[in-house]
This record gives structure tokens, C-alpha cells and sequence, in this order.
């Protein structure tokens, strides 16, 4: 009887260990890659996000596709590991609102980059920014942008 019993909580805590490592460390590990994908397309994209209007539209597409599916790939992540606002504390994630606003930082990034407007580069400048800090990725301060430029540059110019 002792070895049936040795054998069924061997195969019990083996099952719990595979279900821990399925449905909350792997999912983690996933949006960690994540977050570190959008911090390297930052570095890589951001120039073609923050310039757009020197870039065709061949590379402005491959922005606009790239941060779609990041946002698409952060709404997927908080659905998909349980109890993500625990998980999240214990982890180090971002919260589900900061990851929900981060999607939505991203969403109109790509909306802005086609943008012919002339208050354009305001909104890329807040939104990446914002991006950034609901992530927690790293803006070094001299790379930051104060908030009073960016709401002089999403000031429309008054044509007389």
C-alpha cells in the first residue's frame, strides 16, 4: 500500500507542477519576451514612427503591423495567465490597466504614422511615452520629451 501511495503522490504533484508551469510560468516568460520585443521595435522602429514622412510606405506598413499585434499580443497575455492581477504583483508585470492602456498607446501610434496632420508628431511623442511608462520600459530622461512640448506640438498651427 505504501508504494501505491508513493507512486499516486508522485504522479500528483508532477500533474500540479506541469499545470503551474503551463498556466503561469510559461504565459509569464511569453510576456516578458513580449515586453522586450516592443522595447528592441522601439529602438528599431522608432526613427521610421517618429519621422514618417521621410520613410515609404512599405516601412510605415511594417510599423503600423508591428505595433498592432503587440497591442493584440498584450490584451491576449492578461486573458490568458489566470489570476493575472496576482500573478502580475508577484511577477513584476505591468497591472492589467497599464497593460490595457499600453494597447491602446499602441493602437494609435499606428493610427498616427499615416497621419498627414500636422500635430502628428505630438501624439507619436505622448504615446510612445506613455507606452513606455505602462510598461515600465526603459526612456533614458534625456530622451524624454517635456509635456509641455508635446502639447505645444498637438497644438494645431494657426494658418493666417
Amino acid at each position: 500500500m505504501s508504494i501505491f501511495l508513493t507512486v499516486i503522490s508522485g504522479v500528483f504533484i508532477f500533474v500540479i507542477g506541469q499545470a503551474i508551469l503551463k498556466l503561469i510560468i510559461e504565459p509569464v516568460q511569453e510576456v516578458k519576451k513580449t515586453l522586450a520585443k516592443i522595447q528592441i521595435d522601439q529602438f528599431l522602429l522608432g526613427h521610421i514612427a517618429h519621422n514618417s514622412e521621410t520613410f515609404d510606405q512599405n516601412d510605415l506598413d511594417k510599423v503600423f503591423n508591428a505595433y498592432r499585434e503587440y497591442s493584440g499580443t498584450l490584451i491576449a497575455h492578461t486573458t490568458l495567465i489566470p489570476f493575472y492581477k496576482n500573478i502580475a504583483k508577484i511577477t513584476g508585470l505591468p497591472s492589467k490597466d497599464k497593460m490595457i492602456e499600453a494597447s491602446r498607446n499602441l493602437v494609435k501610434l499606428s493610427n498616427w504614422i499615416n497621419s498627414s496632420s500636422d500635430v502628428k508628431l505630438g501624439h507619436i511623442m505622448r504615446n510612445t511615452q506613455g507606452l513606455v511608462d505602462n510598461l515600465g520600459l526603459y526612456l533614458s530622461q534625456a530622451d524624454r520629451v517635456s509635456d509641455d512640448l508635446i502639447q505645444e506640438l498637438m497644438t494645431p498651427k494657426r494658418r493666417d
